[in-house]
């Protein structure tokens, strides 16, 4: 409260708004499912703290109240709640407006929503918040909103995956290492994002969890100014403002790259050690910097660590590709314990620890745990649960995970321990066949690993994809939530391309093969993640295969026949089409030559 206070009266000071966001359920458990201001007692409590608050308040030009996020608010207990508070907040601040979001609301809460708006026009009614979350589009928020009230964007500048504005094209060993809220400047994709939002939009309160997105939030404050604005102009304004005059335009050129660094399949990326050297030549350079400037060593931390994971990725790539190796040369060995199978996982298993034992970059991994301490002495960002007290391993902790597995080394050793159970060498043989031919099972097979930018071939983007990943109904690469070090499934199964829950949008997933046998006909084989209330359909060159509705079974592997006359023509595009509801999410795909 007094830090409210006291930007409350900066902001009197200085002819600036100031509006507070004000959840209506700040102080209940939404893990237990609970609505908020369900009671008289709740209500009128809530109420009063605010009465308080704002009657302490120098100045207050708006309060923005989240219909979700936190919260699970219903319409019809949101807007009278609105209107009380809306009163109070004008006996002391006349000219102030309410606010709200519709994260979340759908179906009756939409028109719950827009009816009362439309019924009764409040003026102390300021217009929507459109932000994470939100179950409709900008631009129908706008054609069912009165055009008096105003829609201000809320844009989620601080996450990666699993959020509004994702990453176009992820590497899911960024994905894994480091994770959701990472230091993420992006320049280029927050000019588009900004600019795609400006005619729709009045002004934006970005959406932020901490200092990882310092040059977003930076950004998009500039550009709200002049949404033509140069963006290298203003990349080396901030670098000589925040870092050290005259620097600014290596900063810029060291901002870019660390965006580049994020684009497409990290093993084949010509960029990372570009900007690495940018970054060390600027450390060099600059020592005060390294010590006392946390911006810079975050910029500094975030070269680091993109070119040691991109040296442990093509390391521990080709550690899989020996073990793969090593499997294919076995030969069964019946009543020899000191061969076939047994010795085949054995060596196997001492491959997989190199990863462990031959250390990568020790150097630059020691350089990462001590920029990570300044930055946390300098500023306080939690880039560690353990040194520095963050609160969840998927909440930018870089240092926790930095040494998180880049192969499917946990899956493997997973499946030795199930082969090793096996009474027959020839049960053994099979099982360690099916590792090392996971992706083709037959000769032919097109197989695709859907959330992994260069493994996913087939995949049919939506035209504007690259420029409009705000429509969050568009195809994402994503990563399911995950426990560092403990997920033992195969990567190409925790990444995947899909909707999830929250998002809830009608939406297609389209994929395309040209070169098809004409003499072959197909099994379509897929692993998808839906629960019982999915609603979905499948569907092979516009004939339905699987009809809309929920799915047959829990599992996540589904099979489709696809009829020979589909084929015919040495083509095919498979579709999957889903209604509004909890979704789906696929994350890899085969399509398999029969005999």
């Amino acid at each position: 409260e007094k830090m409210n206070l006291e930007i409350s009266r900066i902001c009197a000071r200085y002819g600036i708004e100031y509006w507070g966001w004000m959840p209506v359920m700040e102080h209940r458990d939404e893990a237990e499912g609970a609505v908020a201001l369900e009671t008289e007692e709740e209500r009128a409590q809530l109420l009063e703290k605010w009465e308080d608050m704002f009657s302490k308040c120098e100045r207050v030009d708006g309060v923005f109240v989240p219909s979700s996020d936190p919260g699970m608010n219903k319409a019809s207990l949101m807007m009278p709640f609105m209107e009380k508070a809306g009163a109070i907040l004008r006996k002391y601040h006349p000219n102030a407006k309410m606010w709200m979001s519709h994260q979340d609301f759908e179906g009756e809460d939409l028109d719950d929503m827009f009816s009362y708006l439309a019924d009764n026009k409040p003026d102390w009614f300021g217009g929507l918040v459109y932000g994470p979350w939100t179950k409709i589009s900008l631009a129908e928020s706008r054609k069912r909103l009165d055009p008096k009230y105003g829609i201000r964007s809320y844009p989620d500048i601080t996450h990666t995956v699993r959020c509004q504005l994702p990453v176009y094209n992820w590497d899911p060993a960024y994905m894994q290492t480091e994770g959701r809220e990472p230091i993420n400047p992006r320049p280029v994709a927050t000019k588009n994002f900004h600019n795609m939002y400006v005619p729709h939009t009045v002004g934006a309160i970005t959406y932020s969890d901490g200092v990882n997105d310092d040059l977003n939030k930076i950004l998009w404050s500039a550009l709200a100014w002049d949404p033509e604005s140069d963006l290298t102009q203003l990349l080396t304004q901030y670098g000589n403002y925040f870092m050290k005059s005259g620097l600014g335009p290596k900063i810029a050129e060291g901002l870019y790259g660390l965006e580049r660094n994020w684009e497409g399949p990290l093993d084949t990326n010509p960029n990372i050690l570009g900007t690495l050297r940018i970054w060390q030549e600027m450390e060099e350079a600059e020592p005060e910097l390294v010590e006392k400037n946390w911006r810079f060593e975050q910029g500094l931390f975030r070269a680091y660590y993109d070119f040691y994971v991109r040296q442990r990725l093509v390391h521990e790539s080709q550690i899989e590709k020996e073990v793969i190796d090593r499997i294919l040369s076995t030969k069964p060995r019946a009543h020899d314990l000191a061969g076939g199978s047994v010795s085949a996982i054995y060596d196997c298993r001492l491959l997989l620890r190199m990863a462990d034992l031959e250390l990568i970059e020790e150097q630059v991994r020691r350089k990462l745990f001590f920029l990570g301490d300044q930055i946390f002495e300098n500023i306080g960002s939690q880039l560690s649960v353990m040194r520095h007290g963050a609160g969840d391993y998927d909440r930018g902790t870089m240092l926790d995970t930095v040494d998180h597995p880049l192969n499917n080394r946990l899956w493997i050793e997973n499946r030795f321990d199930e082969i090793e159970q096996l009474e027959s060498e020839e049960d053994r043989m099979t099982a360690l066949m099916e590792i090392a031919n996971y992706e083709e099972p037959k000769p032919g097979t097109l197989y695709d690993d859907l959330g992994h930018p260069g493994r996913e071939l087939h995949l049919i983007r939506p035209v504007g994809e690259s420029i409009e990943p705000a429509d969050q109904w568009t195809l994402k690469d994503e990563i399911q939530s995950w426990e560092p070090y403990l997920d033992t499934r195969r990567y190409s199964q925790q990444d995947g391309i899909g909707c999830f829950p929250r998002w809830s949008r009608n939406w297609e997933l389209n994929l395309f093969y040209p070169t098809l046998d004409l003499e072959k006909s197909y099994m379509l084989r897929a692993t998808i993640y839906k629960d019982e209330d999915s609603r979905y359909a499948f569907y092979a060159d516009g004939q339905e295969i699987k009809p809309m509705g929920p799915p047959a079974s829990l599992g996540e592997t589904e099979i489709y026949k696809i009829p020979n006359d589909l084929t015919s023509d040495g083509e095919l595009k498979i579709q999957w089409k889903v209604e509004r509801g909890p979704g789906i999410h696929v994350t890899e795909t085969w399509l398999i030559p029969q005999d």
